[in-house]
């Protein structure tokens, strides 16, 4: 009987021994909080936040974002710590990622999502289209985004635009405030001038969204033509004169150059100061030559034309021609004050050359004796005049847009 009563001792005791060590709770999973577990920061660099730890175990920070830092990648125990973005978020998309925390002994990771405000507004941009380049200048129209509000434009020699930071060309782009605003409902048509030959420049377009919000910053290399290798055809001179019928015409000689296979003609004549006469007197040389190419674009054939919107302008766009000769255009001796005439050569592919010939006559002081008038070809801008530009409003020039 003792021996049973001892054994029966040592089973209950090994039981007991048993039961204990199954309902340890030694081997329960750590516990750890994050808060919070969603953090948005501003588009600028050096933007902060901070999340908190809580445990008391020891944790480590992974998959860490490049475009932000974390004070701490590891510790122990509860821990408050910082992020710092990294980069200025120039772009109109947001930066979003997951930073990964694991605690040592916790059954599982736990992540915190972070999100890098987008800089610019989305689709909010003014960039130039349908470019033509000349030798002195260049003209275009735009396509805007859906969210542009306004634009500002300017152009900068490549030299400058290097020496200067992003924050510097867009302080100059926009100084002229509200005055030099371009918004797109006026669709405008636009051309920077008295530009040089052969040179480099950089066209910045800065734009602002229906909220007030940066847009971006579009920037466009130019290299001007280079002059002394374009074909053009000269007009040598320009006379009025008078048939056996006595109806009096505009006659010229034009002459091509070497480098010029066939050569187009705008004419125009008025009573009245007419706009592309301007232009040509001001020197702004390349909105004539995008609304030319436009017409070309439209007819290539001899047609009456409204480049001009002025209804006293008469006006006419003639197809090209191979040889050097004479041209004729009717005249009106009792009314016309201002004659022009443009010529705009094509090499031997066909390519539209980047000079213009011709010129302009004011012929409002002179004598119906006096009005057979020696015409040369008006010499472009000297270099050193500073750059300038002309905005032509969509209902001051008829043209086809070009999509």
């Amino acid at each position: 009987m003792k021996k049973n009563f001892f054994l029966s001792v040592f089973i209950f005791t090994l039981g007991l021994l048993t039961f204990s060590a199954c309902s340890s709770d030694d081997s329960a999973p750590v516990e750890f909080y994050l808060n919070p577990d969603n953090i948005s920061l501003s588009y600028e660099a050096g933007a902060t936040a901070t999340f908190t730890i809580t445990t008391t175990g020891k944790w480590t920070i992974t998959n860490v974002p490049s475009f932000v830092s974390v004070s701490s990648l590891s510790g122990q125990g509860t821990a408050t710590l910082t992020l710092q973005t990294t980069l200025k978020n120039m772009t109109a998309q947001v930066y979003s990622d997951i930073i990964v925390v694991s605690v040592e002994g916790a059954e599982a990771e736990k992540s915190i999502t972070v999100v890098q405000e987008a800089g610019i507004a989305a689709d909010c941009y003014a960039e130039p289209s349908n470019i033509l380049i000349m030798s002195d200048g260049f003209a275009y129209n735009w396509k805007c985004g859906s969210n542009t509000r306004y634009y500002y434009d300017k152009i900068f020699t490549l030299a400058d635009y290097n020496r200067l930071s992003e924050d510097e060309v867009i302080e100059i782009a926009t100084e002229g405030g509200v005055s030099d605003r371009i918004t797109p409902d006026l669709d405008n048509y636009q051309c920077w001038y008295h530009l040089g030959s052969n040179q480099q420049y950089i066209h910045v377009t800065v734009s602002y969204s229906v909220d007030g919000k940066s847009g971006e910053v579009v920037v466009t290399p130019i290299t001007t033509k280079n002059e002394s290798t374009q074909p053009e055809a000269v007009v040598e001179s320009v006379a009025y004169a008078k048939d056996n019928d006595n109806n009096y015409y505009y006659a010229w000689d034009a002459k091509k150059n070497t480098y010029c296979n066939r050569y187009y003609t705008y004419v125009a004549a008025s009573k009245d100061k007419f706009k592309t006469y301007t232009w040509i007197e001001e020197g702004a040389y390349a909105i004539l030559a995008w609304a030319i190419r436009e017409e070309l674009k439209n007819n290539a054939e001899d047609h009456d034309t409204k480049i001009n919107s002025m209804t006293n302008v008469r006006e006419k766009f003639m197809a090209a021609k191979l040889n050097d000769g004479t041209s004729y255009y009717e005249a009106n001796i009792y009314a016309d004050n201002y004659f022009q005439v443009i010529t705009w050569g094509t090499d031997d592919k066909d390519e539209l050359s980047g000079l213009l010939g011709g010129g302009v006559i004011d012929l409002s002081d002179s004598s119906e004796s006096n009005k057979k008038i020696n015409f040369k070809r008006t010499e472009f801008v000297n270099e050193s005049v500073a750059p300038k530009k002309i905005i032509v409003n969509r209902n001051d020039i008829e043209l086809i847009r070009v999509h």
